[in-house]
């Protein structure tokens, strides 16, 4: 049996992708479909691949319906999303600053990220809304 694996370019080419998949796993039973980041839930929907590559803060994971793939031998590695600020920033923005920044970014978990993706990839809520609702939500804003 053979599997279609869907995702950007670069999925054919990086070693967390078609290589990494093929040279760590031994899967050498894939074909690979390119697909923009926006189509991967609707190729995976449309049944034009069996598997996509996806982050584990995607919006559309909260619909269920799909079973997110561990990776025990470590080939796609970790992609935490973090604050990068300046010391020239920090510096003029003070402590009160980098406090706010590290409050706020405790309470971004993969599933909240999910959650706040989905109200607006899925919802259609504006950004700033959702942002705002998630700041009065955790006290974090004044």
């Amino acid at each position: 049996m053979s599997y279609r694996i869907g995702g950007p370019a670069e999925t054919l080419k990086r070693f967390q992708g078609d290589v990494g998949l093929r040279a760590v796993y031994g899967l050498d039973n894939l074909s690979y479909v390119p697909l923009h980041n926006q189509q991967r839930y609707t190729a995976l929907d449309t049944h034009k691949v069996d598997v996509s590559t996806a982050f584990t803060t995607d919006g559309q994971l909260q619909r269920g319906g799909y079973l997110q793939l561990t990776d025990p031998k470590a080939i796609y590695g970790f992609q935490n999303s973090a604050m990068v600020v300046s010391k020239r920033v920090l510096a003029r923005l003070g402590p009160d600053f980098a406090r706010t920044i590290n409050a706020v970014s405790a309470q971004l978990t993969d599933l909240t990220m999910q959650r706040l993706n989905a109200a607006v990839d899925l919802d259609k809520q504006q950004p700033a809304t959702v942002a705002r609702q998630f700041l009065r939500a955790t006290r974090m804003s004044g």
